[in-house]
């Protein structure tokens, strides 16, 4: 029997189990995702609050004070240093084993010209010998002194005993500039004469467009800059002290230190007053000067600058930040030029200053301290207003009444003035000399203590100084 022939089934696009249970699979897992459950829906955050405004400030308040405090303290704590460091390394008292040759300038002329530990005891020697009529130095209580001996012995050649002093010491000069607080703020000036002209700059040239020249005739523009001058003369000023032989004789050397503190103090006190209330006029614009000898009638100051141009000046009977600013606007251009402004006021003006507050309540007023250490500092200068130096002086009346000068009726009011120093000059003529009278009969000797120069205004009536008035004192 022949075999049996086996055929494959046609394929006519039937689908083949595996498939089929590939499909059924699919299925049903499509199935079960359609009914699973849904996740749980997560619980909504909750809602953040609006920000407290005054919150806010009181934090951000808090962050500034705790930062301003920590960096003050840091300041503090450098400032603590420096000056235990610069005390540390503070000379002591001399003795002879401290005098060296580096305490002198240069050997003496006919004026020595010396510093530190030999100048002082130059003044001392030369004080005494003065005082006293001595014609010696050995003659003098301080010949005696290991001490001063050592230290003139420096400055001579041969022995100090026979260093014979004919003036001050640059370290005085030095010294009495030092006292000098408001003048130190301007420019000063050597005369080589008694009158000197010195020149100042005038106004400026004007400049014009400029087309393209193409003839001859056309010219530019012309516009010349104009020039000034100022002419210092030298005026005296002069102080008298009369001493007792006694009081000479027994207090040395701690009397002649006295002295020299009083010529120096008396000399500053006396230029800064003129410097301030000086008036040339034949009637005085502060009613109570009237002596033709007083010191605040040699030439015209800051105060009487600003009393003969008015028109920068202003009522500051309502004190404050913007009154004062009122100033500085009325200067023009000069008021631009912070770096060479200073105010210049009365004690009572100066504490009313320090209490000024801006909305805030901040202080608008920085005293010296606030500054920094590598901060520039003028002076006198106590501190700062709009970043202008303040120098407060004893000399800015507290008795004017409401228009800024004296007149004996109403006392109760001060000012402020607004300067600015490059239109100001300061000559010296005459470095301060002594000269004594010793009257036997009457044993006391006088001293007189005379210096020449003059202080001057460079630019006409232009409103470089102007002054607030009405201030109560």
């Amino acid at each position: 029997m022949a075999e049996e022939t086996k055929t494959a089934p046609p394929d006519d696009g039937g689908v083949t189990v595996a498939e089929l249970q590939s499909a059924i699979a699919a299925g049903v897992a499509e199935a079960l995702k359609a009914n699973a459950p849904a996740p749980p829906t997560p619980p909504a955050p909750d809602p953040v609050p609006a920000p407290d405004p005054k919150a806010q400030e009181e934090a951000i308040a808090k962050a500034v004070n705790e930062a301003m405090a920590a960096k003050e303290a840091e300041f503090q704590q450098k400032l603590d240093q420096q000056v235990a460091e610069l005390r540390r390394v503070q000379v002591q008292e001399p003795t002879s084993s401290d005098i060296r040759e580096e305490y002198l300038l240069r050997a003496p002329t006919d004026r020595p010209l010396m510093l530190g530990v030999a100048g002082k005891a130059s003044d001392l020697l030369y004080l005494e010998m003065a005082t006293r009529g001595l014609d010696s130095p050995k003659k003098s209580t301080l010949h005696s002194n290991k001490w001063f001996c050592k230290a003139l012995d420096t400055a001579t050649d041969g022995s100090g005993a026979d260093y014979v002093p004919t003036g001050f010491s640059d370290q005085f000069i030095m010294d009495v500039n030092t006292a000098l607080r408001l003048p130190a703020a301007f420019r000063r000036y050597t005369m080589a004469q008694e009158s000197v002209t010195l020149p100042v700059e005038g106004s400026y040239p004007t400049v014009y467009l400029a087309g393209e020249n193409t003839t001859v005739a056309t010219r530019l523009t012309e516009s010349s800059g104009t020039t000034a001058n100022v002419t210092l003369k030298a005026i005296k000023l002069a102080a008298l002290t009369i001493e007792s032989f006694e009081y000479s004789q027994d207090a040395l050397p701690v009397a002649l230190q006295i002295i020299r503190n009083k010529l120096i103090v008396g000399l500053g006190r006396g230029i800064e007053d003129a410097i301030i209330n000086g008036d040339t006029a034949a009637s005085h614009m502060d009613a109570d000067i009237t002596e033709a000898a007083d010191r605040r009638k040699a030439w015209i100051g800051l105060r009487g600058k600003a009393m003969n141009d008015t028109t920068g000046n202003a009522d500051i009977g309502t004190f404050n930040a913007d009154t004062l600013m009122g100033l500085k606007k009325n200067m023009g251009e000069y008021g631009l030029d912070i770096a060479n402004l200073v105010w210049v006021v009365s004690v009572s003006a100066w504490n009313q200053m320090l209490l000024l507050r801006d909305s805030d309540k901040n202080p608008v007023t920085l005293t010296v301290d606030k500054y920094g250490p590598q901060a520039t500092v003028l002076t006198g200068e106590l501190g700062k207003f709009l970043g202008i130096p303040v120098i407060p002086s004893p000399f800015m009346r507290e008795t004017l009444n409401a228009s800024g000068v004296y007149d004996g009726t109403t006392a109760t009011k001060t000012g402020i003035m607004l300067v600015w120093r490059p239109a100001w000059v300061l000559g010296d003529r005459q470095e301060i000399v002594l000269e004594t009278d010793r009257h036997a009969a009457g044993q006391f000797t006088d001293l007189v203590c005379t210096w020449r120069g003059d202080f001057k205004h460079a630019l006409g009536t232009a409103l470089t100084t102007v002054m607030g008035y009405n201030l109560t004192s």
